[in-house]
């Protein structure tokens, strides 16, 4: 059975994070989440850290949308680095019922520091989950509907 052996603190900022994913990319590693004032509130950005010994980090970048952006994933190429993330808000239907609306953005970097701006990855509320490239094709599960 597999068994933490150590826990080392990366963010203690007072913001509600969550949502995290890391990476090895470029001989450093990358760990991305979300920073929220709570878990459902609809201001969220997302925080890029880096570190080359995974004891010592540094934040890089935060990443913002229009909306709430949440959900991050990393996925890491030969040349570059690629951070998946949902926007997330409602809108008010003609029934006056709300309803929830998600894009997938991607943003890619070529080092780490210097990113795109972001570009809409899919479809309107279908949220792509881990991503993942094989022979210069790009994969991911979907949530959506």
């Amino acid at each position: 059975m597999a068994q933490i052996l150590t826990h080392h603190t990366v963010v203690r900022d007072g913001w509600h994070n969550m949502c995290t994913d890391l990476c090895f990319w470029q001989d450093t590693f990358w760990l991305v989440h979300a920073r929220t004032s709570a878990h459902s509130s609809p201001d969220g950005v997302v925080v890029l850290h880096r570190s080359a010994d995974l004891r010592r980090w540094s934040e890089v970048a935060v990443f913002k949308a229009p909306c709430d952006l949440r959900d991050p994933a990393l996925l890491a190429t030969d040349d570059e680095l690629f951070l998946y993330a949902i926007d997330s808000h409602f809108e008010l239907e003609v029934s006056g019922r709300e309803r929830q609306i998600a894009d997938t953005y991607v943003f890619v970097s070529n080092d780490g520091y210097r990113w795109s701006e972001p570009k809409k990855a899919y479809d309107r509320n279908y949220w792509l989950w881990r991503v993942r490239a094989h022979d210069g094709t790009f994969y991911s599960p979907e949530k959506g509907g």
